[in-house]
């Protein structure tokens, strides 16, 4: 067979892969829409999806091997060949991390993604984790790889070994799962009434299928200590990694952290070293690694490879533009992952984004007043409290684009904004002109 024709059986090889999968796409797992998950979508947004995640640099190096002259070429070259065709049919698998810290919203936005019929949600899989061990970036990379590829054989395990002894219910289980609502229509696991974590309910087997029929996989994280801890999973060939930094006015959420703790005004101090330092260290790691805007190069912390695999993968979101532009945030980030809009979801947010609380309302919430939550810590904290919060965070504000007050009447008067979105980076022409 000379290479010209091997070339069209190869490309018409692919079309009727692709065709095919669309022609029976609808029709998979038999008419009960709940054993069918591509259901929720279009057989051609579905197809679509997969046509996107098909490795095209793959494919093109195949080609080109066919159409040289193979005559000289040794046995590990026909190998290697063999590799790029496979790597050019295996798809990435689609994952989002949402990386934040505690009290800035992150429970809010995971409802973007988890109210997505498409979407297998996990939210804080890495909760109980102890990350003063030596080891624990390894920890965290390995669990939160597992779940992105849907592979449940190893997490049991890292969990019994690596969960705090407070958190000891969920050494066997995916903690939280309840909050999956692919879970709660896919599979009997969450049915019955159980707390957040209980070990009955881990079955490997049926996370695994399950998992592995959404399109994509999500996971909401407050306990990385930096970003830098999610550098390795980028490099994962194997992944179409994206991840969204989910930041918030440290003055709001250092008060809210405490009040979630029950801790005395007296511990203020410690509350703030832990977010201002982590805010400050975030701050750096944009400068140097994502943006490459150091001008020192001997001061870089990240190398080139490094800028490359988050440039194009990354996008920062604060709580403020979430609350003020609910809307064009969701479609931003739905258009940032590559993932279909859900006019359900949609429905969703218009509900929960006008609703009026009440008294005791749960931490975790999801429904909110968006506009009060903008200015109602304003009118609680004390200007003493928010004058500390902000001298020692004063780098991570500037890198996020906050605004510090200089008296109290600054503080109270709601009308001036302590927030822009300058520093907010979704990418050329994604955010509206609310400069």
């Amino acid at each position: 067979m000379t290479r010209r024709n091997i070339i069209c059986v190869v490309a018409v090889a692919i079309l009727v892969c692709l065709l095919s999968f669309g022609y029976m796409s609808p029709k998979m797992h038999g008419k009960d829409p709940q054993d069918n998950l591509d259901q929720h979508e279009s057989w051609k947004s579905t197809l679509g999806l997969y046509i996107n995640k098909i490795n095209v640099d793959g494919i093109n190096k195949a080609l080109t091997y066919l159409s040289t002259d193979n005559s000289s070429k040794q046995p590990e070259d026909h190998q290697n060949f063999t590799c790029l065709f496979n790597r050019a049919r295996a798809p990435r698998r689609n994952a989002v991390l949402i990386y934040s810290a505690t009290r800035s919203g992150s429970t809010f936005l995971g409802e973007f993604f988890n109210q997505h019929p498409s979407v297998y949600y996990l939210f804080e899989p890495l909760h109980g984790v102890d990350f003063s061990s030596n080891d624990s970036s390894s920890v965290s990379e390995t669990v939160l790889k597992d779940h992105f590829h849907c592979n449940y054989d190893r997490i049991p395990h890292i969990y019994k070994q690596y969960i705090n002894d407070q958190y000891s219910n969920c050494r066997s289980n995916v903690c939280f799962h309840t909050r999956s609502k692919f879970l709660w229509r896919n599979t009997e696991l969450c049915k019955r009434k159980h707390p957040h974590c209980l070990a009955k309910t881990f079955d490997t087997k049926v996370l695994s299928t399950v998992c592995g029929r959404s399109l994509f996989t999500v996971a909401k994280i407050v306990k990385l200590p930096s970003l830098s801890y999610i550098t390795t999973l980028l490099q994962d060939e194997s992944l179409n990694l994206k991840v969204i930094q989910l930041v918030r006015d440290p003055r709001a959420v250092i008060p809210s952290q405490m009040k979630m703790a029950n801790a005395s005004v007296t511990a203020i101090k410690s509350f703030v070293d832990k977010l201002c330092l982590k805010y400050q260290n975030d701050s750096l790691f944009y400068e140097h690694c994502i943006a490459g805007d150091s001008r020192d190069d001997k001061q870089r912390m990240c190398n080139e490879s490094t800028h490359k695999l988050w440039s194009n993968n990354f996008i920062r979101l604060s709580h403020e533009y979430i609350s003020e532009y609910p809307k064009e945030a969701m479609k931003n980030i739905y258009d940032f992952v590559g993932l279909n809009i859900d006019n359900d979801v949609f429905d969703w947010l218009k509900r929960s984004t006008n609703h009026k609380s009440t008294r005791n309302e749960y931490f975790f919430g999801t429904k909110r007043d968006s506009r009060r939550v903008l200015t109602e810590w304003r009118q609680k904290q004390s200007f003493a409290n928010t004058a500390l919060i902000q001298n020692h965070c004063a780098a991570g504000m500037e890198g996020f684009g906050y605004v510090p007050v200089g008296s109290e009447q600054h503080l109270r008067n709601i009308s001036c904004k302590l927030y822009s979105f300058d520093r907010i980076f979704l990418g050329p022409n994604m955010i509206g002109d609310h400069r």
